[in-house]
């Protein structure tokens, strides 16, 4: 009767710990493609600002006159 008992409580909270780890897993990934997600368009972003900083000191440099 307690064996019983036991599995009638025991097969519910099997259920809710599968959903929950089935939820939490499922958060893990896509919480990591997201953080891969926002490198790449960090790293992007950085190297565009980079060539462009590069491209205006290029351009001043050569818009200035030349030293006398």
């Amino acid at each position: 009767m307690v064996l019983l008992l036991f599995f009638i409580y025991l097969v519910p909270v099997v259920f809710v710990f599968c959903i929950v780890l089935k939820l939490g897993l499922w958060l893990a990934i896509n919480l990591i493609q997201l953080a891969v997600w926002l490198l790449k368009h960090a790293f992007v972003l950085l190297w565009k600002l980079l060539v462009f900083v590069a491209v205006l000191v290029f351009a001043s440099l050569r818009s200035s006159p030349p030293p006398k």
